[in-house]
């Protein structure tokens, strides 16, 4: 579960990282802020093991767009129809959860995982 000063935190990525090398665990969180893991996009869970952990959950903003004019053959005398030309990557507008959690370095939290240990629980908070 992923929490922000104490209210469960949906729409986030989860991202486990083994410390000792391997694939990533990735995950999303639900309506509740739980999640469940899956090591390397296939199977559910993870091995056993040390993990350093990173939580995202972003807003973006709007798409870069530009009018041009519509490709095709185009009667003469008529106008010629522009339409929306969307570019590129939608930019970050605002960091729902901090952003030193989305960076390995910064992000202070780990885990380590056994087998038959229950939810892990990530308890976040906005303040430095």
């Amino acid at each position: 579960m992923v929490t922000l000063d104490g209210i469960s935190v949906d729409a986030a990525y989860v991202t486990f990282i083994p410390t000792a090398g391997g694939r990533p665990g990735l995950a999303a969180t639900d309506a509740k802020g739980r999640f469940v893991v899956q090591e390397g996009g296939m199977a559910s869970g993870l091995s056993p093991g040390r993990y350093d952990v990173v939580v995202v959950k972003v807003k973006l903003g709007p798409a870069r767009s530009e009018k041009i004019a519509a490709p095709g053959p185009h009667k003469d005398g008529e106008q010629t129809p522009l339409i929306d030309v969307f570019f590129g990557d939608r930019p970050i507008e605002k960091y729902i959860v901090p952003q030193k959690y989305g960076d390995r370095a910064t992000s202070g939290l780990s885990v380590t995982v056994e087998r038959g240990m229950g939810p892990v629980v990530l308890e976040l908070s906005s303040k430095s």
